[in-house]
């Protein structure tokens, strides 16, 4: 049976979803090589696999990546090299099944871990390199919303849980784009750039409970991922190295101490990151043909900013100061639910200011406004 994984990666760019596929193969037939820490994944699917798999089901890779306004339109030639510029090696910590007597550590398979065998061995996290396409957020936008959702017939179990994950958060992006639950934004990066940003803003006790949540009920394979690249692999080598015993170091990285000294993503970072670029890049989509109105520096840098496909630009130290003392003035009410890029946890408004207009009591004319506190929760 072959399943379809993948989840939110972060970076310091947007992020990107990482997709790989699952198949059940013999033991016979494929084998374990260790490299720079990390053995391929026996049961990954390959390149040409994954792509017929996902032709299959409805979901053709090349239908999902952008390709390169260079190359001609709907040419074969440069669908193929998009996919080959896309195809991306991730290493994920993930349940195995340890070593026993000739036989070598094999992954889990993810059938296995939703199975109730009480006599099953005990499984340990061991790194493994899986071979995937990595989506960009307008790739993952439109990727998300082609994968069936609430369905349970048998010929949609292909999916993986956490792919339904975020396919579930995605339609709870749309909800806030409905209820035009955003801001516009902007921050410095540590590089010093000026980005302008589309922000998710989660000021209701509905979504506050919603990402509460989505944080709680987050498969723990979401975070499984490490990094992608070569240059990933060798970096964990490099820990197992450093986290050793100089007299006890070797060429061979210790599994143990990889995994010991891994960092997971938390839950909630991984998911407001997720968030943060999903509605910016469908409120960008949404404006990019809209005319720019004529003002005054530096708004009009910073809308088409928001209004782009570049969100960085540089702009002068007065007028950029200028700029983010009148945004912050502006969102200062809201402040503590505004998804920034740069937002790890999200603050929770327990009250809000209301106000109640009494009408004049008997034998008085003046109306009375009486200034009030409220819990989020309340509808009334």
């Amino acid at each position: 049976m072959a399943i379809l994984h993948g989840s939110w990666i972060l970076d310091e760019n947007n992020g990107y979803l990482f997709i790989w596929g699952e198949t059940w193969r013999t033991r016979a037939s494929v084998e374990t090589t260790p490299i720079d820490g990390a053995a391929h994944h026996p049961f990954a699917m390959t390149q040409a696999e994954l792509t017929a798999f996902l032709q299959a089901h409805n979901l053709a890779i090349g239908e999902f990546m952008e390709v390169s306004g260079n190359s001609g339109k709907g040419s074969r030639n440069s669908t193929s090299q998009s996919n080959a510029q896309q195809w991306q090696t991730q290493v994920l910590a993930l349940p195995t099944q340890p070593p026993q007597a000739k036989e070598p550590a094999y992954p889990a398979l993810s059938t296995q871990m939703t199975s109730s065998d009480a006599d099953a061995s005990p499984l340990e996290l061991q790194l493994w390199c899986v071979e995937g396409f990595c989506l960009t957020p307008p790739d993952t936008v439109k990727f998300l919303q082609a994968i069936p959702l609430g369905s349970f017939q048998a010929s949609d179990t292909y999916v993986g849980g956490e792919l339904r994950f975020w396919s579930q958060v995605m339609r709870w992006s749309l909800d806030l784009l409905t209820r035009c639950k955003f801001l516009p934004g902007l921050y410095q990066k540590p590089t010093s750039d000026v980005v302008a940003r589309w922000q998710p803003l989660l000021d209701s006790a509905v979504d506050q409970a919603r990402l509460e949540k989505f944080t709680q009920l987050m498969p723990s394979a979401c975070r499984a991922y490490q990094g992608v690249g070569k240059e990933d692999t060798q970096r964990l080598s490099k820990i197992s190295a450093s986290s050793s015993e100089p007299a006890r170091q070797s060429s061979t990285p210790n599994p143990k101490s990889l995994i010991q000294n891994l960092k997971f993503p938390e839950p909630q970072e991984l998911l407001l990151g997720f968030l943060s670029s999903a509605i910016d890049v469908q409120i960008r989509s949404w404006i990019e043909s809209q005319a720019i109105p004529t003002v005054e520096s530096p708004m009009q840098e910073w809308l088409r900013m928001l209004s782009t496909s570049s969100d960085t630009q540089e702009l002068p130290t007065e007028a950029l100061a200028r700029l983010e003392t009148a945004l912050s003035t502006w969102t200062t009410p809201v402040q503590q639910n505004i998804v920034a890029p740069t937002t790890q946890t999200l603050g929770q408004n327990l009250w809000r200011t209301c106000f109640a207009l009494k009408p004049p009591a008997s034998g008085e004319t003046n109306w009375r406004l009486e200034y009030c506190l409220q819990a989020v929760d309340n509808p009334d």
